[in-house]
């Protein structure tokens, strides 16, 4: 949903439900590993016009559910009991945990070139992911905090 101003987008709003699924198998070792996952998430962006340029602050939560999941590991030489332990177990552990997530985002758009219409944009944007369950040693509520800035072109 948009609410235009000026006939320029000025406010947006979405939900959505995302459902995944990831299944491996590893011939190596014999294997098998699969998840599934339900994200339901919800956004709202506003956007400031400012002659040519614009300004846009956007805010993104999301709530992951766990599925139905499978880890099949035949236990063989020393070296893949080590990967197993150290990889293949907290992965499977990670993709398993329900989690909630909230993303701020902003970004600046410069006005276009005269020449090529192109637009330079400047993007920055922080995320926290918080597990809602206790994770194998983590405890519950333990969080990873991201951030990233991207330079880009409107074309």
């Amino acid at each position: 949903m948009q609410i235009l101003k000026d006939n320029q987008p000025s406010w947006a709003a979405g939900a959505g439900l995302t459902y995944n699924y990831d299944g491996q198998q590893y011939p190596t070792t014999f294997t098998r590993m699969e998840y599934e996952d339900y994200i339901i998430n919800a956004q709202v962006k506003k956007w400031f016009n400012m002659n040519n340029s614009n300004l846009s602050l956007g805010f993104n939560t999301a709530l992951k559910f766990v599925g139905d999941n499978l880890l099949r590991h035949q236990e063989n030489p020393s070296f893949t009991n080590f990967v197993s332990r150290n990889i293949l177990n907290p992965n499977f552990a990670y993709q398993n945990t329900n989690y909630w997530a909230n993303q701020l985002e902003v970004q600046y758009t410069l006005p276009a070139f005269k020449k090529t219409n192109a637009q330079l944009y400047f993007k920055t944007n922080y995320q926290n992911i918080s597990s809602t369950e206790t994770m194998l040693d983590s405890a519950k509520g333990l969080s990873n905090n991201y951030f990233n800035f991207t330079i880009g072109l409107i074309n």
